[in-house]
């Protein structure tokens, strides 16, 4: 399990940053408007998130780096991008309920619906990185041919997609090292 580390930010970014958007976009009603500007409390809710996006990124990007250098086999690669999108089932729910929902919600209900578009796209986005460490690493191992690695690369991008994508993946590198079921 240790090599799946590097992915636990990944897979509770959507989690926990939906709860700072909503303590960000709250708190000038609370904090920041006796002095007229942003809050001692807003500003570090700011620079946490900003701090975590980055954290993030690099472990998806060195995540991915190391998938392609080998350091995970194709199946534990396989296996990694499966459990991430498996973590974000809820917030798929979420959006779709919001998506439902948001003519309900007066003028909030705009600016919660573009957080929720904003946080899904990031999501996917980052998610997308980390599965194309894993094309490259099929490709690698021969297990996907270099137009099919292009391809599912492209489509870890789209959303629905991408749920498609880890499968290939997963059952692809089954028979590899590492592909334990």
């Amino acid at each position: 399990m240790k090599q799946y580390r590097k992915l636990i930010p990944l897979a509770i970014y959507p989690y926990v940053f939906l709860p700072w958007v909503a303590l960000f976009l709250l708190t000038p009603f609370h904090f920041g408007k006796a002095q007229g500007g942003a809050g001692t409390f807003q500003i570090v809710v700011g620079i946490l998130f900003v701090l975590f996006q980055i954290l993030t990124l690099g472990c998806v990007i060195w995540h991915s780096a190391c998938v392609a250098r080998g350091v995970l086999a194709s199946g534990q690669a396989s296996k990694a991008n499966l459990m991430v999108k498996c973590c974000h089932i809820p917030l798929i729910a979420l959006h779709i309920l919001v998506g439902i929902f948001w003519p309900l919600f007066s003028v909030w209900g705009i600016g919660f619906l573009v957080v929720s578009l904003v946080v899904g796209a990031m999501t996917l986005v980052m998610s997308g990185l980390a599965a194309v460490g894993c094309a490259v690493r099929l490709k690698r191992d021969g297990v996907l041919s270099g137009r099919r690695a292009v391809l599912t690369a492209i489509g870890a991008f789209v959303p629905v997609f991408d749920w498609i994508v880890a499968g290939i993946y997963r059952k692809r590198s089954l028979g590899q090292n590492g592909g334990f079921r």
